[in-house]
């Protein structure tokens, strides 16, 4: 939660690179929590994308289901991709290393991005309760 505070804090400004790191930090640990408080299998030291599969694949509140299941499957398909694409910008495009820094409106995008990953499991969950 702290991380995502400190994220929160960081967006749309000089220091939204920042934010990708604080961002990534809570994304990755909430995954793989959930993984964990859901009994569901992760290698040692798992990635956040893992963690999203994993979760994707064995979560109930996870599973589209729904009107055009197909499609929405594939949006949240590109989500794991997306959390990649975060890992590496994490560590090649943000203060958490010596690194060449995104611009403002780009690390915006990929920190908002990060909270609609997390709105996303939030809202499933919630549904499946």
């Amino acid at each position: 939660m702290r991380a995502l505070g400190d994220a929160k804090a960081l967006i749309g400004t000089v220091d939204s690179s920042s934010a990708i790191d604080r961002a990534h930090t809570a994304l990755h640990g909430y995954l793989v929590q959930l993984c964990t408080d859901n009994q569901i299998d992760l290698p040692n030291d798992p990635t956040a994308s893992k963690a999203f599969k994993q979760l994707r694949q064995f979560h109930p509140a996870l599973q589209a289901s729904g009107h055009r299941a197909e499609e929405v499957t594939r949006v949240l398909n590109s989500f794991a991709a997306s959390i990649d694409a975060f890992s590496t910008l994490r560590n090649k495009a943000s203060l958490a290393h010596v690194n060449d820094l995104l611009d403002i409106p780009e690390a915006t995008a990929i920190v908002n991005a990060m909270y609609t990953v997390f709105r996303y499991i939030q809202d499933s969950i919630q549904r499946g309760r």
